[in-house]
């Protein structure tokens, strides 16, 4: 009777707990996975990549208006090609009761066929790419050293480069400006210096900022981690929000036809005439 009566009590918790995660995913959480991003490049002209949350890639060349699926079965975190056309893909794991792994692949057919690399984490642990797209080849590793690919075998052609500065969870930068983990905007000065500009509201954790003529942009995920922030600062003064559906608004990325262009599990979304666009 003990143990039925335990039975009952422990099945109730867990019907309340997966009750509750229920609707905090209803809440909280995109339900229209397939249009999670995880990544996204831009190749060529009206060509783009966009790498999916749950596997695989999208591809475009008519830039958004329609995309085609590639590479089903491939789990990645980053993507980006280099300057030969060869596209990369990275997937890395920072074990905590699990091992630690770092696989690269890359591709010389724009993802339809894939070649595979495994490497040992205690030699070399690459974590994320460090080149932007069209670039030489280079990836930030597990104790922030850069390192370069120079040469032809991706398993041990790698030239230590540079080690940046860990700036910890909630800092970002790009070109003369940053946001400190605090969300204070910085922008450097003629003497390098670094000045107070703003606080920027409603952040929880920034992804990614872009500078683009007089305006900044910044992909973060919103107070309290339920909704995404896409926003802008022009002339260091101005602050506008576009809403973009969605938790997190991961990166963002300028085209070689400098069109802007941002990202997250709300879909991918085209910046035009100081508004988003939904183009997936």
């Amino acid at each position: 009777m003990r143990s039925l009566t335990i039975f009952i009590i422990l099945g109730t918790m867990f019907f309340s707990c997966s009750e509750e995660f229920i609707n905090f995913k209803k809440c909280y959480l995109n339900n229209d996975s397939e249009k999670s991003i995880h990544d996204l490049i831009s190749i060529s002209g009206d060509t783009l990549i966009g790498l999916k949350w749950n596997g695989g890639l999208i591809i475009t060349k008519d830039a958004g208006k329609t995309w085609t699926d590639i590479s089903d079965n491939i789990h990645l975190k980053n993507i980006v090609i280099d300057k030969q056309g060869i596209l990369w893909g990275l997937n890395s794991w920072i074990g905590i009761h699990e091992e630690s792994s770092s696989k690269i692949l890359f591709s010389k057919d724009t993802g339809r066929h894939w070649c595979e690399i495994e490497f040992d984490v205690n030699q070399f642990f690459p974590i994320k790419f460090f080149s932007e797209p069209n670039e030489d080849l280079e990836v930030e590793t597990y104790n922030h050293g850069i390192y370069k690919l120079t040469g032809n075998n991706p398993k041990i052609d790698w030239t230590f480069i540079d080690a940046i500065e860990y700036k910890g969870v909630g800092n970002i930068s790009c070109l003369r400006y940053k946001i400190s983990s605090s969300n204070i905007l910085f922008k450097q000065n003629s003497n390098g210096l670094w000045d107070s500009l703003m606080s920027i509201p409603n952040i929880s954790i920034p992804f990614k900022m872009l500078e683009s003529n007089d305006t900044i942009f910044i992909a973060a995920s919103g107070y309290g981690g339920y909704k995404p922030l896409f926003a802008s600062v022009t002339k260091d003064s101005i602050i506008k929000e576009y809403n973009m559906g969605g938790v997190q608004a991961l990166g963002i990325i300028c085209d070689s036809k400098k069109r802007i262009w941002t990202f997250g599990d709300g879909g991918i979304f085209l910046f035009n005439n100081n508004e988003l666009k939904k183009m997936y």
